[in-house]
């Protein structure tokens, strides 16, 4: 269990899978298989808190913040789950952006003003929100939001996550080693 950077990843323990080996030492890959199932398992779970985590800290929609997380699923050669979030915000676009005097009204948890910004759409048919980057009229650039990734690190939630995810796995190893004693998974 590790937090790099904006990435939690997580590897099955090796006290655990020796109990779990003890178990299933008589299936030939019944070891990998369950390892791999728990793993991922678990790895849908961990992106559930992020994203909930997330969603707090941001206060957008889970819908809109599940589009910039996502998980790198275990497998045989490589058992570990990691859940990675994006390094880009999400475009102030997104939200409802409204031009004023002042700048762009946009709806986020409640109504925020960009000011000096303004609302273009680009000869390939973009629309975004962009500002000047100095006093002249070019160049400009389109506003985004905090990135997930930036979020989740002042959230410090992450150790969190990670420990939740821990006994989670614990558990689910159990479970799949069970079932595959049992015959119902292969």
């Amino acid at each position: 269990m590790s937090a790099e950077g904006s990435d939690l990843v997580l590897e099955a323990d090796p006290a655990q899978l020796a109990e779990v080996e003890k178990l299933l030492a008589e299936i030939p890959g019944a070891m990998t298989r369950a390892t791999v199932r728990a793993l991922n398992r678990v790895g849908r779970t961990m992106r559930t808190r992020v994203v909930r985590v997330l969603r707090k800290k941001l206060r957008m929609k889970s819908k809109t913040i599940r589009k910039r997380v996502w998980v790198d699923r275990a497998n045989r050669k490589k058992q570990r789950v990691r859940v990675t979030s994006g390094y880009r915000g999400f475009p102030y676009a997104d939200f409802s952006p409204v031009q004023t005097k002042k700048g762009v009204k946009v709806k986020l948890s409640r109504r925020q003003v960009l000011e000096h910004a303004f609302i273009a759409r680009m000869a390939t048919g973009h629309v975004g929100v962009f500002r000047r980057k100095g006093t002249k009229r070019l160049p400009i650039q389109e506003q985004y939001t905090q990135s997930p990734a930036d979020a989740l690190r002042e959230a410090a939630a992450a150790p969190e996550i990670l420990e939740e995810a821990g006994e989670n796995l614990r558990k689910r190893l159990g479970v799949e080693a069970e079932l595959i004693l049992e015959g119902k998974r292969k």
